[in-house]
């Protein structure tokens, strides 16, 4: 459990680092001539990649199965068509981490995991008022 948790937190900061960096890469790019944009732009191809790598979900999900050992069976079984980021959502909110660091984790907007959660209260056939957090910490 403590390695899970240590682990979730490494990925955030991981993630707001190379964010950041990301931002500083795109504002440089704007500053600098034409014949310095590819470069800029391979960097920034470079981090996105990084953002994207599986390998720290691996590693995650390891750790997250050993703690919880039939949670994503559980909701296999509700919905065989849940998406890995489907799994990936439930498994942070299981952790009771806020808007904001699940944004960071999964490197997609904060607004944007309001809708992830939505569609994913479909997904599992719950009602739009069902508490999503309560139903998957009820999951063991």
């Amino acid at each position: 459990s403590k390695q899970l948790s240590t682990h979730a937190l490494h990925m955030i900061q991981k993630n707001t680092t190379l964010q950041e960096i990301q931002n500083e890469v795109k504002d440089l790019s704007k500053k600098v001539n034409t014949n310095e944009k590819p470069r800029y732009k391979r960097i920034s191809h470079q981090i996105n990649q990084s953002l994207r790598a599986d390998s720290d979900w691996d590693v995650f999900r390891l750790y997250f199965e050993d703690v919880n050992k039939n949670f994503f069976n559980y909701l296999k079984n509700i919905n065989p068509d849940l998406t890995t980021n489907d799994l990936r959502l439930c498994a942070l909110v299981k952790l009771n981490m806020n808007s904001k660091e699940m944004a960071s984790v999964l490197n997609i907007a904060p607004n944007s995991i309001k809708s992830a959660r939505y569609r994913l209260k479909k997904k599992l056939n719950l009602d739009i008022e069902a508490d999503l957090e309560e139903f998957i910490r009820r999951i063991e």
